[in-house]
């Protein structure tokens, strides 16, 4: 045998829970022992405990739990260091040997060093020199094995550098059940997402957590979805209704700070929800309007579509592609920004559109917090009026009139507006009689609401209405309290 490394194979199965002496005798003339290439033999004899062995055999290849920066990374600091986590304890010596850090363009390898956390489970590459900026680089393993040499999955780890070093700390940017959300369903799942890749190191699953009362953790799977790009909790049972739970990222698990790949401490991060009293979840959510909709005219060219569902979406399937704009001659895509507040959703272009031109807005494949996707994908096409608008709506007239008194106690107000409403924002929520329950209804030319009490007023009192509605452009009105009486 010759080489740095050897390997030794016995041919019978180890005992279980028995300790293992391995001994390397130093070799010389006319002794059996350890010699180099040129005859010298070790300084001495060389003796190794390991043990006790377990009691399973293990014919299972290790697998990664997580590789930080995750494959296909991009803007990553020239000041990184590599992690790998493994789902149990690898060969040291196959791993210190294998792995290689290569400059794709160049093809040079990276001068390295090869560290271990004290499980074995996790190597951390650290580059001995700043990468250079804006390249790719490749990760590769083609020899790791775990203790019983079973072969580690080989597939490499390719990211490109920003252009420089990274001295911000990660953040998270989203994450799911958004903070302060109420009737989660049981079966909700969680997600957090960061603004860059982080390195878990030995901390593993530790890092993220579901509390619910008196910080008890509730037990759940630790998964990283690819399509979300995101760190996703599922719980193993359903989460008890009508409670307050909370959602954490921390920050340092058992002594090990969470980082970035180039070392950033994390701060930390929690929210919390509570879920609601239905128990699971198992129905699609439905789309229950969408403003402007399908064969709208004189659509405004800074419009800004509100899409209002049955349910609370997940906001990390509405962040995708789910939801797109197009030019409906063309077919040329038109970006926008989204956000999600409750049950609705909003989607702004990012320039304005283009005067009397047909444009089609699709919406599909949202979640509900507990992963049901849409029943029905949704299509509107509109066509934009002559130009943008940046004026709020106009109260033009009002039944009754502000500071009217005698007004019978079957009144039904009616505020009337300069130009068409969105009928998303028209409901008992954004138009009301202050301490009154009524039905809000619109015209069908959109300038005029009415509120109509479902039982009749109380006599020689004082009422107040409040108006919240906005146009297809998102303005808001500037409609100030209408005041009246009731006659006695």
């Amino acid at each position: 045998m010759t080489g740095t490394v050897w390997s030794f194979r016995p041919d019978a199965l180890l005992p279980p829970a028995h300790r293992i002496r391995v001994s390397f005798l130093q070799g010389g003339p006319g002794r059996l022992g350890v010699v180099d290439l040129e005859g010298r033999a070790l300084p001495g004899l060389r003796v190794f405990t390991i043990g006790p062995i377990g009691v399973v055999n293990d014919e299972t290849p290790p697998s990664y739990e997580h590789v930080s920066p995750r494959d296909g990374s991009a803007g990553i600091g020239t000041n990184a260091r590599f992690t790998l986590r493994y789902d149990e304890p690898v060969n040291r010596l196959t791993a210190a040997s294998s792995l290689r850090l290569e400059n794709v363009e160049t093809r040079e390898v990276v001068p390295c060093s090869i560290r271990f956390a004290t499980s074995e489970r996790t190597v951390f590459v650290v580059p001995h020199a700043p990468l250079a900026p804006d390249s790719a680089y490749t990760l590769i393993q083609d020899g790791t094995t775990d203790r019983s040499g079973n072969p580690a999955p080989g597939p490499d780890t390719r990211f490109r550098t920003g252009p420089g070093p990274d001295f911000e700390p990660p953040r998270v940017v989203l994450a799911s059940p958004t903070a302060g959300a109420t009737n989660v369903p049981a079966n909700g799942i969680a997600r957090i997402r960061f603004d860059e890749s982080i390195d878990l190191g030995d901390a593993g699953e530790g890092a993220f957590r579901i509390d619910g009362p008196g910080g008890v953790a509730v037990d759940r799977e630790l998964r990283y979805d690819d399509e979300f790009a995101a760190w996703e909790l599922v719980p193993s049972a359903l989460l008890s209704p009508d409670t307050l739970f909370t959602l954490r990222a921390l920050a340092i698990v058992g002594g090990q700070r969470i980082v970035d790949s180039a070392g950033n401490a994390f701060g930390g991060f929690q929210s919390t929800f509570r879920t609601g009293v239905l128990g699971a979840d198992t129905s699609a959510p439905t789309i229950v309007a969408i403003c402007p909709g399908d064969g709208d005219g004189g659509v405004p060219t800074n419009v800004k579509w509100t899409i209002v569902v049955s349910e609370r979406p997940d906001p990390f399937s509405v962040a995708m592609a789910n939801i797109e704009l197009w030019h409906a001659a063309s077919g040329e895509s038109v970006a926008g920004n989204i956000a999600v507040d409750g049950e609705t959703i909003t989607f702004a272009p990012r320039t304005l559109l283009a005067r009397a031109t047909a444009y089609t807005l699709s919406v599909a494949e949202v979640r509900d917090l507990a992963g049901n996707v849409l029943a029905d994908p949704a299509e509107v096409t509109i066509t934009t009026g002559p130009g943008a608008d940046f004026a709020g709506p106009r109260r033009v007239t009002t039944t009754p009139l502000q500071g009217e008194s005698g007004v019978p106690t079957t009144v039904a107000v009616t505020l009337t507006f300069d130009e068409p409403l969105s009928p998303c924002a028209v409901g008992p929520a954004s138009v009301r009689i202050e301490g009154v329950e009524s039905d809000v209804s619109l015209s069908a030319d959109r300038h005029r609401v009415t509120i109509a009490p479902r039982v009749p007023l109380e006599p020689g009192r004082s009422y107040s209405v409040t108006s919240e509605v906005a146009d297809l452009a998102g303005n808001v009105d500037s409609f100030q309290t209408l005041s009246f009486s009731t006659a006695p």
